[in-house]
C-alpha cells in the first residue's frame, strides 16, 4: 500500500488515533505523508495492535483531531 499525503489522513480518519509503519516527515519532525497500519477513535485499540500484530519496533502515532488543555508537564 502506497504513502498518504498527511492532509488527506487527516480528512479521512477525522478525530481518530492514527498508527504509521513508515511515514514522510519534514525537518520539524511533522508528518508529511505515511502509510497507515491502524486507525481508531479509542487509543486502547491502538496499543492492542501494537502489542499483538506489530512486527515492526519503529512507528509513529498521532491524533487527527483538536487537542485541548490543560496540560500537565511532570
Amino acid at each position: 500500500m502506497e504513502k498518504q499525503k498527511w492532509e488527506n489522513i487527516e480528512k479521512t480518519y477525522k478525530d481518530e488515533w492514527i498508527l504509521m509503519d513508515e511515514w514522510d516527515e519534514d525537518q520539524f519532525h511533522s508528518i508529511l505523508a505515511g502509510h497507515v497500519a491502524c486507525h481508531s477513535k479509542d487509543r486502547d485499540e491502538i496499543d492492542e495492535y501494537i502489542s499483538t500484530k506489530m512486527k515492526k519496533i519503529h512507528f509513529a502515532i498521532r491524533y487527527t483531531g483538536e487537542v485541548t488543555g490543560p496540560f500537565f508537564i511532570l
